[in-house]
């Protein structure tokens, strides 16, 4: 059975590489269970929101959350521990 609530949220996620905005309210849900695909051209942000959501890059703007955890910005090591 799927739960009603997704597992990894990444919420109005924006960054920007100097003056190049590569994610302006970016978002992406993915359920336990389930398949996601992130689709998009090349140069899209798809990799940028991927580091963001797993803690390997911290977002200007917006919120990523795993279970019942919010992170502004996390951590891969606070991940991985949960």
């Amino acid at each position: 059975m799927v739960s009603a609530q997704p597992l990894f949220t990444a919420d109005s996620i924006g960054k920007s590489f100097g003056r190049r905005e590569i994610l302006k309210s970016a978002s992406v849900w993915a359920w336990s269970g389930r398949v996601t695909v992130l689709l998009g051209r090349n140069g899209s942000g798809k990799s940028t929101l991927m580091r963001i959501g797993a803690g390997l890059m911290r977002a200007d703007h917006g919120a990523v959350r795993f279970g019942d955890q919010t992170y502004l910005a996390p951590k891969l090591h606070t991940l991985a521990r949960q």
